[in-house]
């Protein structure tokens, strides 16, 4: 006679191991990775400035700009994420453009370039299953080239040394 465990068991098995296998085709990824790279768009840009001080009601200037016109500009509040290393986080809770550049003009700093974001495929298994995500992993910061790197971050110059 099966006990109640034993039928969850029978049941359960075969569910878990059709999970573990669940490859992606090489022409599924082949398709999400073309409709990855042709996206021009995204929402909520996360970033981070490390190195600097601010006050708690500070924030950071914005500047869109199209083939060297200003399209737009706002500012962005930041938080405090890390007192050790005054590591700063901003959203940006607006539509971003990836062909566009956007100036981030610090307070009594700098201003930082970001451009030539591109979308990227991006791995996120599980100990069940493959999958992907697109996420915007490719851009510069003031002509120095990131990739396979989804956290924008602004670090100070005197920072570093």
């Amino acid at each position: 006679m099966l006990k109640k465990y034993h039928i969850l068991f029978i049941l359960i098995i075969p569910l878990f191991l059709t999970s573990c296998f669940g490859k992606w085709s090489e022409a599924r990824k082949k398709a999400f990775c073309e409709e990855c790279e042709q996206t021009r768009i995204i929402e909520d840009l996360s970033f981070f400035l490390t190195g600097f001080s601010f006050s708690n009601n500070d924030s950071i200037l914005v500047v869109q700009m199209r083939d060297s016109s200003v399209i737009d500009s706002f500012y962005v509040q930041i938080n405090l994420t890390d007192s050790l290393r005054n590591r700063w986080q901003g959203w940006i809770d607006k539509t971003i453009i990836l062909d566009d550049v956007y100036h981030f003009v610090v307070p009594e700093e700098q201003t930082f370039i970001l451009s030539d974001m591109k979308m990227v495929m991006w791995p996120q298994f599980t100990m069940f299953s493959e999958g992907y995500g697109c996420q915007m992993a490719e851009y510069k910061i003031d002509g120095k080239l990131f990739e396979h790197n989804s956290s924008v971050d602004f670090i100070k110059p005197s920072y570093l040394f």
